[in-house]
């Protein structure tokens, strides 16, 4: 299986939430090529990998992609299923960010800092 390419769209979307991530001081490898689907944002801290990607390209439902989508978009969510999965058995926290939820002016979403703040809350439990 092939690693979800990078698109365009893609591109500006994770350079604006990586930005973002990184003023409010979090800190992360890009494109980790030693985990399964090569996550666009690794925070090895948190153990918690994010998947950056384009509605169009990955079927995600929201009324941009519903106007046209790519041919492959079919076989892209399904690869990116089975990289989430693989990624939570080990053990990891995996997140699906979509373009239509990052925008300049509101690059994260209080679900996007939701994920950190449950990683932090579980790994202190245990």
């Amino acid at each position: 299986m092939q690693k979800p390419k990078p698109i365009q769209a893609e591109s500006a979307t994770l350079s604006t939430l990586a930005n973002a991530l990184h003023r409010r001081g979090f800190r992360f490898r890009k494109a980790a090529r030693e985990l399964p689907g090569h996550p666009h944002l690794v925070f090895p801290r948190w153990k918690t990998a994010i998947f950056v990607c384009d509605c169009q390209h990955y079927l995600h439902g929201c009324p941009t992609s519903l106007k046209w989508s790519f041919p492959d978009a079919h076989t892209r969510s399904k690869e990116l299923a089975i990289f989430t999965c693989v990624l939570s058995h080990r053990g990891w926290k995996v997140d699906t960010v979509w373009r239509c939820e990052v925008s300049d002016q509101a690059p994260i979403s209080s679900r996007i800092l939701n994920i950190f703040d449950l990683t932090v809350a579980s790994s202190a439990d245990g």
